[in-house]
């Protein structure tokens, strides 16, 4: 029996080591690969609007590259690409968005210190570097779970006109030396009498004697002002300007001015900065400061200044898409610094796209726990897939990250000290690829812990829908199942939320921000749910007017909470 027993687990073990051995490639080579790309030529054989570019792949290791359970991975503006037309014994695919993939066939070959040419076609133009593929990296093994990422890589440089051009007839100048020289040959320096004080240049200024402020600022507290007043206070200590005891500062709302308008007047007797209201005030404050930084940054004595401003348009703003390329709470700050500073006063940013979930919300912890990450797996149960040439590993900028309800109640905090408003973009019923898989991540976990019901409260796609589609980033997978009532409780959940944010912040939301755009045709044809929904649905004639069917039920839930509502429209 004893016997038995060692034959069984000498067997084990050896079934063991074999699965091992099946399940995980080596990829380690990929340390050793030297790869370069070009762009051969927007003007391929192979018709008209096709690019024909490579890949080098040049083994610096001791130890021949043979195909087997690999694939170089890498991230390229959304385009078709020809896999039948390659060479190399290697054929290019798609995976989803712009994340590609060549995959080594049988008679793939580097030998050790060799370099090989890899060819595709695709449709162009592929004209400047931004272009070019990034973030590239090889998986292999079961559910390609082994990744090494490609350090030594090189994008070849555009020069030539086939390179360049876009088409035949294509009259753009290649941007080479000359033609900057040539664009560059009439600039002059300007004088600083001919300086603006500040930007924006304002709509009146005039420059009198020179005055001495080595003694300081003498700026006093005020009441309803004191947010101006104490930013004002730190902006001049930060350029080591005393704000006790020199020239004196009056700073007051005044009647008659237009709003957010506002009167500077540098002397050496005083200083005084009128509002039309406490925006026009701010902007008076960054007026000052910005006219005494440019003073001190070029080194030229201050002049006594008097300056009157008002804004010519309302609205003056900034889309920040932190959905797609992360941005931490530090460089958005940043960002609100350099907003105020010109006076610009509305930033949308983007907290949900395909490619990121960038904004915690309690109730769904899986939208920060899967949405907020990207990395490489074969089935996105943990996060998802790259993008942007964020790379294999999950948890690095700009791919992965998120901010915490603390994080983006600070950031608005900071916004309204420097009058500027917050739009929240939250993207359905597209470009929601990044919730979809988080909820899916959720619907599983509850499944598979017996609750069904809370697992299908927020389930946001028909798994039985065969809809084939391709939208403007090359999804397949990023459209909302808007025939679910969960797909409008979702949203109703993460809208709420981030009310109750800008409550806590007691910053101001006047607009919510809810994407709405790109949706491919396709899109909720096959889907059994939409089917049968649209038997008792009168008013819906084809897939084509789910969308708008969606979106009145979000605009009422976004209105009926005293909300503007924003949105996309082609």
């Amino acid at each position: 029996m004893r016997k038995y027993l060692l034959y069984l687990g000498t067997l084990l073990m050896l079934i063991t080591s074999c699965k091992q051995d099946v399940n995980t490639a080596n990829v380690e080579f990929g340390k050793d690969l030297n790869v370069s790309w070009e762009l051969i030529t927007n003007f391929s054989d192979e018709g008209d609007g096709i690019f024909e570019a490579h890949f080098l792949l040049e083994n610096k290791g001791t130890t021949e590259i043979k195909a087997g359970d690999w694939k170089l991975f890498f991230s390229m503006a959304p385009r078709k690409i020809l896999s039948e037309k390659t060479t190399g014994n290697a054929i290019f695919k798609h995976r989803n968005g712009d994340l590609f993939y060549v995959e080594p066939l049988e008679g793939f070959s580097i030998p050790a210190g060799e370099t090989l040419e890899v060819k595709y076609y695709g449709n162009g133009p592929v004209i400047k570097v931004s272009d070019a593929p990034i973030g590239i990296y090889i998986a292999g093994g079961e559910n390609e779970l082994n990744t090494v990422a490609i350090n030594n890589y090189t994008i070849l440089p555009f020069t030539r006109p086939e390179q360049i051009n876009r088409f035949g007839d294509d009259k753009e100048p290649i941007p080479d030396a000359g033609y900057y020289f040539a664009q560059n040959k009439g600039t002059e320096f300007i004088s600083t009498e001919k300086l603006a004080p500040f930007t924006p240049v304002p709509n009146t200024y005039s420059y009198g004697e020179v005055i001495n402020i080595e003694t300081g600022f003498n700026i006093t507290e005020g009441g309803v002002l004191s947010n101006e007043i104490g930013f004002l206070k730190e902006e001049l200590a930060k350029m080591s300007i005393s704000v006790v005891g020199g020239i004196p500062v009056e700073i007051a709302v005044k009647e008659g001015l237009k709003e957010e308008g506002y009167e500077l007047n540098i002397s050496s007797d005083m200083v005084i900065i009128n509002g039309g209201d406490p925006t026009g005030v701010f902007y008076g404050v960054q007026s000052f400061i910005a006219y005494l930084s440019n003073c001190k940054n070029a080194n030229i004595p201050v002049r006594a200044l008097q300056v009157e401003d008002a804004p010519a348009f309302g609205y003056r703003g900034m889309h920040l898409d932190v959905a797609r390329n992360f941005q931490t709470k530090e460089t958005v700050l940043k960002f609100i610094d350099f907003m105020s500073a010109y006076k610009m006063n509305t930033i949308e940013i983007y907290l949900s796209e395909d490619e990121g979930w960038r904004i915690e919300i309690a109730a769904l912890p899986e939208l920060t726990q899967v949405g907020s990450q990207r990395g490489h797996s074969a089935d996105e149960s943990e996060f998802i897939q790259p993008a942007y040439g964020s790379g294999a590993e999950p948890g690095k900028l700009y791919g992965s990250g998120f901010y915490t309800r603390a994080d983006y109640v600070e950031i608005l905090r900071y916004a309204t000290k420097r009058h500027v408003k917050v739009i929240p973009t939250i993207n359905v019923p597209g470009h929601s690829r990044a919730a979809i898989k988080a909820m899916q991540n959720r619907y599983e976990r509850l499944m598979a812990e017996g609750d069904e019901e809370g697992a299908l409260e927020y389930y946001l796609h028909d798994p039985n829908d065969k809809s084939v589609y391709s939208g403007a980033q090359s999804f397949n997978d990023n459209i909302l199942c808007v025939c679910k009532e969960s797909t409008v409780k979702f949203f109703v959940t993460v809208l709420d939320e981030i009310i109750d944010m800008y409550k806590e912040a007691e910053a101001p939301l006047e607009m919510f921000h809810s994407g709405g755009d790109e949706v491919p045709a396709g899109s909720w044809e096959k889907s059994p749910l939409c089917e049968e929904l649209m038997k008792t649905t009168p008013e819906i004639k084809n897939a084509r007017n789910w969308q708008a069917y969606y979106f009145k039920k979000i605009v009422k839930e976004i209105k009926d909470r005293g909300l503007l509502v924003g949105g996309w429209e082609e």
